[in-house]
């Protein structure tokens, strides 16, 4: 698969507001070479009383700076 070596080296550390202690469940990658896909499953869902959900990318372990924040209510 072409977008393994690429993908794969792109990870996310999730937390949220109320500090929950999110665990890596699985995922998978994949692709053509012109289109790629790569999916992250983490455990346990965030509780009732979270409210923002924040993603944290990494690329070869180091922090790139970019997050994505969700608002869950």
């Amino acid at each position: 698969m072409p977008a393994v070596p690429v993908l794969e080296r792109v990870q996310v550390e999730v937390s949220d507001d109320v500090g929950t202690e999110y665990r890596w469940a699985g995922g998978k990658i994949a692709g053509t070479g012109s289109e790629w896909e790569g999916s992250w499953g983490f455990i346990p869902e965030p509780p009732s009383n979270a409210r923002l959900l924040t993603l944290a990318f990494t690329l070869d372990g180091e922090p790139t700076g970019k997050l994505c924040q969700l608002q869950l209510k």
